[in-house]
């Protein structure tokens, strides 16, 4: 339980703590000091057994339902929280901005940004890619198809800050710059919907795109995680997707790794990363605080 009543729990559990001592010490003096009204308050103890135990049952039962009610719903948060944290695998904020539906700008904006902020020790990885989103993909060689899937054109080995990709299956680790200009990482999720397999023939569709469509290999599956979370997605190097919207230097997202490990560990710098990011960053970007944004939502 993280908060209750908005007061955070911790918090709240010192106070009703000091509270219950203050009681049973004011209680304690004032038997002390008035012992015959102490007397006469316990005497119906022993004279009324059945009723002391049928309130103490009472108050033992209501404290019960009240912690499973607690329990309950601690277990529902953090079943929410693992979905909205983990879909995003390492990436704690998101840069977005610029022109067009996909949020064009130069990728300069990168290089300054990390010049910047590369000793800073909250922040652990900075990521670059142009991301297309809503595509619909075929795979030719297991007749299956998938809509809404997202492809991150990653910028040439940004994506090893983030733990890199791990084959399936082998555990070999693998890089953006092993890739040819028409060959693709699946990652686990996708390849699942997919069905697909190392060597397939994939095309590529999308509203952007009308009357077009654009062919691709899969050069491997990966695990979930790092850059790409548990949504289906696929990777390749940022150069075909620049060459299919006719962009020469351009990208879309900026992705930011706190310090801590991935997970929930980095949430609580979000504020303080986001802060420093935004010094640095022209008014046509944003910072999006994408974890932050999940666990809030989930609360």
């Amino acid at each position: 339980m993280i908060q209750l009543f908005g007061l955070q729990f911790n918090t709240l559990m010192d106070v009703l703590l000091v509270i219950t001592l203050v009681i049973i010490i004011g209680v304690g003096l004032l038997a002390l000091g008035n012992k015959i009204f102490f007397k006469i308050g316990v005497r119906n103890i022993p004279r009324r057994r059945t009723q002391m135990v049928l309130i103490v049952f009472a108050l033992m039962l209501s404290t019960t339902l009240l912690s499973s009610v607690l329990a309950t719903g601690d277990v529902m948060t953090a079943a929410v929280q693992t979905v909205a944290i983990y879909n995003w695998g390492n990436v704690d904020e998101i840069i977005q901005g610029g022109q067009g539906t996909l949020g064009f700008y130069d990728d300069r904006i990168y290089y300054q940004l990390r010049s910047h902020v590369q000793d800073d020790p909250t922040i652990a990885a900075i990521g670059v890619s142009l991301t297309e989103t809503g595509l619909l993909v075929a795979d030719e060689t297991s007749r299956q198809v998938r809509s809404n899937v997202t492809g991150l054109g990653i910028l040439n080995g940004t994506e090893q800050g983030f733990g890199g990709m791990q084959e399936l299956g082998s555990k070999n680790h693998l890089s953006t710059t092993q890739l040819g200009l028409n060959d693709v990482y699946l990652n686990q999720t996708a390849a699942q919907l997919l069905n697909a397999r190392k060597g397939d023939t994939l095309y590529l569709y999308s509203q952007r795109w009308p009357g077009k469509r654009y062919v691709f290999h899969v050069s491997a599956i990966v695990q979930n995680g790092g850059l790409v979370g548990e949504l289906p997605y696929i990777v390749s190097r940022i150069e075909p997707f620049r060459q299919i919207e006719g962009r020469h230097d351009d990208i879309s997202q900026i992705f930011i790794e706190n310090s801590g490990g991935g997970g929930v560990n980095g949430i609580g710098l979000s504020d303080y990363v986001s802060a420093t990011l935004t010094r640095w960053l022209p008014g046509y970007t944003h910072v999006i605080e994408v974890k932050q944004q999940g666990v809030q939502d989930s609360q």
